[in-house]
């Protein structure tokens, strides 16, 4: 007769079932969950043309409550920008919305080279947000700075700049290991400091001198590089159902 008092010693999973069938009964439960999971009620949902109609309506309860968590974190003062594409197919029927509202709190914007540009930049200055960014070099619009090649005769650590008379903003080329375009409307060249970079030729660390938008740029922008490698590496797929 089995003792009560003892616990029952359970198999392993995996010598009941195998990972092939295990991730195939998890997929069919998430399709199931996603399908019957529901927010609002589906039953008073405006259709297209109505007054009210809300293309959103389905989610709009996690929408809020998530908007207004966002509402309780406190700005920073730097905030740093870069692209994270999610591959989707499908219908795309929503576009990105930019808020209008000025900013009263000095805030900074720092933006990866996808998304900056000089045009972008004035607007941004015009609603009272600073910001920097590396650019592409197919942006700078006919600005003279020395080309790559001029560049790279020079000393590592060079610097060229010019300045747009109608936006105010600055656009810098510095040469590290190659060259690199930046932008700001709030930094510029000074005060200049000095870094420590690897010389392979002489197989040692040689100090360099750095424009002032350069070590403004570069510390606030290595967790959005590891958000971007996280995102890659840790891709969620996901498909609409109808």
């Amino acid at each position: 007769m089995p003792n009560p008092f003892c616990t029952p010693v359970l198999p392993s999973p995996c010598r009941v079932i195998t990972v092939e069938a295990f991730m195939y009964n998890f997929l069919i439960q998430s399709d199931k969950i996603k399908r019957f999971l529901l927010f609002n009620d589906n039953r008073k949902a405006k259709k297209p043309g109505e007054q009210g109609f809300d293309k959103l309506y389905k989610i709009r309860p996690v929408l809020g409550h998530i908007r207004s968590k966002f509402l309780e974190v406190t700005p920073e003062k730097h905030h740093s920008i870069d692209k994270q594409m999610t591959p989707f197919q499908g219908a795309k029927q929503l576009e990105t919305i930019s808020a209008e509202k000025a900013d009263d709190m000095g805030n900074k914007s720092l933006h990866k080279s996808w998304c900056v540009s000089l045009k972008l930049m004035s607007l941004l200055k015009i609603k009272r947000f600073p910001c920097i960014g590396t650019l592409k070099k197919a942006r700078l619009r006919g600005c003279p700075l020395l080309t790559d090649s001029e560049m790279n005769k020079r000393e590592r650590g060079t610097s060229d700049y010019r300045t747009d008379i109608h936006s105010g903003a600055i656009e810098v080329k510095w040469l590290d290991n190659n060259t690199v375009c930046l932008a700001s409307t709030y930094a510029g060249i000074t005060p200049q400091d000095t870094c420590r970079r690897w010389n392979v030729k002489d197989k040692s660390r040689v100090e360099m001198p750095r424009p002032a938008i350069v070590y403004e740029f570069n510390p606030h922008m290595g967790g959005v590089d590891l958000a971007d490698m996280l995102v890659e590496i840790c891709r969620t797929h996901l498909r609409t159902r109808k």
